[in-house]
């Protein structure tokens, strides 16, 4: 039997709410944030649940604990799935982004697979690092259940590798907040049998939608 890895999104941070760019910027989660996690751990308390992985930012941690309470499971770090690194754009708002780095963000919207952040990460070497995560975690972990707590930039890539697309389909797949994904790896091939799912979010769903970060 394969290795059931659920993928997960943080709630809402501080930050999503203003539309900034975060990256590796430590931002909570917002008062809609908790809530959501909260939600989310309601949605999953009845799953099995075998191991809990989290990127070591507070916004992903605090979400993964919430999850891994009802489980009476600790949860391990892995700094693999930290954020894409956005560099110099770490912290601006999306509209000062667009004024200061115009042609850029427009390539960033059309082409991302081409886009290396100033100071920062290409979506190329997201990829790598995550994958190889999830690769060990799927490997430590089989025949388990696993669930595994990341971001937006993380999930999209990972989502997008085992869906078979290139990452130039980036803005094709998308992971909302607190949204939960799940695949059976470690077969012949991976099976992704669930994608952003929030139908445990019900009005606690994001105002506003995220068209960049």
């Amino acid at each position: 039997m394969p290795t059931t890895v659920y993928l997960v999104r943080h709630g809402e941070s501080a930050w999503n709410a203003q539309g900034r760019y975060q990256g590796r910027l430590d931002a909570p989660l917002s008062e809609l944030g908790l809530r959501q996690a909260d939600l989310l751990a309601r949605r999953l308390a009845s799953v099995r649940l075998d191991a809990v992985y989290s990127a070591p930012l507070e916004r992903a941690r605090v979400t993964a604990e919430r999850i891994a309470a009802p489980h009476n499971l600790p949860v391990t770090s892995e700094p693999r799935l930290t954020e894409i690194d956005h560099g110099e754009w770490n912290g601006m708002p999306r509209p000062e982004v667009e004024r200061r780095y115009p042609d850029l963000a427009r390539l960033w919207r059309e082409s991302p697979e081409r886009v290396s952040m100033p100071g920062g990460e290409s979506l190329a070497d997201v990829r790598q690092r995550a994958m190889a995560a999830l690769d060990a975690i799927v490997l430590a972990h089989p025949n388990q259940a696993v669930l595994v707590v990341s971001h937006h930039a993380v999930l999209k890539v990972v989502l997008g590798a085992l869906l078979g697309m290139g990452l130039d389909g980036f803005w094709s797949v998308e992971a909302d907040q607190a949204s939960v994904s799940a695949a059976d790896l470690g077969g012949p091939w991976p099976l992704v049998t669930l994608v952003n799912d929030t139908c445990h979010l019900g009005d606690a769903r994001a105002a506003t939608p995220e068209t960049s970060v």
